[in-house]
């Protein structure tokens, strides 16, 4: 091998998974790994919001129109479509970047024009985000745990 020939290292994906929402009080808090204001599409299919997130704290997700629910550990990644109005405005107006620590919390249900919508408080740390699994960790020198 040439000095010119780069060195390749193997990446870990992580495996994660979708955020459904479906339990009034359900909350999801993770450091901002992604954001795009467009990066999915919503139930109409039309832009959305994405998020993903590393959590910082177990959550749970549902599947099958709130039939399954599944239980995700802390360190795990966490894709947030934001399709419900209500999310979307608020991540669009949180300005959420890569580094800060988001709580969502599916807070309540209103009347719309074509049923029920949902309500949803979401809260940002601004750069406050540090890395909870080992795939996501500085590397550390033996010196650096004394």
């Amino acid at each position: 091998m040439s000095i010119t020939d780069p060195q390749f290292e193997d990446i870990d994906i992580p495996q994660g998974s979708f955020i459904g929402w479906a339990e009034l009080g359900q909350t999801v808090i993770g450091n901002v790994v992604s954001y795009s204001n467009d990066g999915a599409t919503d139930f109409n299919d039309q832009p959305c919001p994405q998020l993903v997130v590393e959590l910082t704290e177990p959550a749970v997700t549902f599947k099958d129109k709130g039939a399954t629910r599944e239980t995700l550990d802390a360190g795990e990644f966490a894709t947030i479509t934001a399709g419900q109005a209500n999310l979307r405005k608020a991540l669009q107006v949180s300005l959420v970047a890569v580094g800060d620590i988001v709580r969502i919390k599916y807070e309540s249900n209103y009347k719309t024009g074509k049923g029920e919508g949902k309500a949803f408080k979401v809260q940002v740390a601004r750069g406050a985000a540090v890395p909870v699994s080992p795939a996501t960790a500085p590397a550390t020198e033996p010196g650096d745990l004394f």
